[in-house]
């Protein structure tokens, strides 16, 4: 399909053994590289994410490739660490976000020879993917006091183009809209305007509550959250 619309399309399978497809030839001539493949270790948690980022850092070597925007998650960082911003050394929690930030690190290691931006993306909101249609009519949730910390696909894609436009950009970027409702009203309220059931938590409230992402680039980003996090 692609290719019947004018772009050059290269099918390519990344693994724990490497590459098959033409990584090469798709590599040749890039000016950037936008690197987006989540870990999925929820569903087979024995994935080696780290191992498939080092294939495809050994390609980019040899590549030459001079500019790589790499894809995170603000799943780096744990609940218990309050407020955090780029600035703050990540201490997460799960497994996913142990495997993600041991990644950057991977990526982050030849930012000498190539410019390098990593993007932390929040939660990700959608016309076709939104939690609040997993979590309708549920009863007895725990965390409702927690801080959401989402990014609707719109401002991911308005950001990334920043991002490709500004070849100076380079280090980390929390992507994570400035408004941070708690789950319990966020998730009541998106119900509900979805004409769904919504979800009843324990506790709205908590003492300690989750982790708030935010951004030493929030003027950067203004822009980009030009919207409300409410639909």
């Amino acid at each position: 399909m692609l290719t019947s619309l004018g772009f050059e399309a290269y099918l390519l399978q990344l693994d724990s053994t490497g590459f098959r497809g033409d990584i090469s030839g798709f590599l040749r001539g890039l000016d950037v590289l936008v690197f987006n493949i989540p870990p999925g270790i929820r569903k087979n948690p024995g994935n080696n994410y780290v191992g498939r980022v080092d294939h495809l850092m050994k390609a980019i070597r040899r590549a030459a490739l001079p500019r790589l925007i790499y894809i995170s998650s603000t799943s780096v960082y744990g609940r218990q660490q309050g407020v955090v911003d780029e600035t703050n050394l990540p201490e997460p929690d799960t497994e996913s976000g142990r495997q993600l930030l041991e990644a950057e690190a991977r990526v982050w290691q030849d930012h000498v020879s190539r410019s390098t931006l990593i993007v932390r993306l929040g939660g990700l909101l959608g016309p076709d993917r939104h939690p609040a249609t997993t979590l309708s009519g549920r009863a007895g949730l725990t965390g409702g006091g927690d801080p959401v910390n989402l990014i609707r696909r719109h401002e991911a894609v308005h950001l990334l183009r920043l991002a490709l436009e500004r070849s100076d950009w380079e280090g980390l970027v929390n992507a994570v809209h400035p408004e941070h409702p708690t789950k319990a009203i966020f998730y009541g309220r998106e119900a509900r305007r979805l004409g769904l059931e919504p979800p009843l938590y324990e506790n709205e409230a908590d003492e300690n509550p989750g982790k708030t992402v935010v951004s030493r680039y929030a003027r950067e980003l203004r822009p980009v959250f030009n919207t409300s996090i409410f639909g």
